[in-house]
């Protein structure tokens, strides 16, 4: 902080007037507001506490954890199906991109991308489907 109060009292001595007592005078007011602001910047930064898993009494799981626990499910889906559908739904819904960018991307016509995807869609909603007389889990 001292670094600072001289740093900013070098530009002001060329206008400096009042011979020692107004140098004493202005490094004073410089030196107190410097002390201020930094005061002043302690009381605003929040206490810095380290995490610490044994104090954690949460009682419901993490936002992280369900997300990544709901993502596995859905990868699992994914792995069932071909190649070409697997693309074409990562790159239409996922990252949704246009028909005309995911064409260009898999190297096929905009046709065969809404049928391919079209056809994707279908079979993850059989593989969903449940014979009749068994519920859901």
């Amino acid at each position: 902080m001292t670094q600072d109060v001289f740093l900013a009292l070098y530009p002001r001595l060329s206008d400096l007037r009042g011979g020692p007592a107004g140098l004493r005078t202005l490094i004073f007011t410089i030196a107190h507001a410097r002390a201020v602001d930094s005061h002043r910047r302690r009381a605003r930064t929040p206490i810095s506490i380290e995490y610490d898993p044994s104090q954690d009494c949460r009682l419901t799981p993490s936002a992280e954890d369900q997300v990544l626990d709901n993502m596995r499910g859905g990868h699992a889906l994914l792995e069932n199906l071909p190649e070409d559908y697997r693309d074409v739904l990562a790159l239409r819904i996922i990252a949704e991109l246009s028909l005309e960018n995911t064409a260009r991307i898999m190297k096929k016509s905009p046709g065969a991308i809404k049928q391919l995807q079209r056809r994707a869609l279908a079979r993850l909603k059989e593989s969903q489907q449940v014979p009749k007389g068994q519920g859901r889990l």
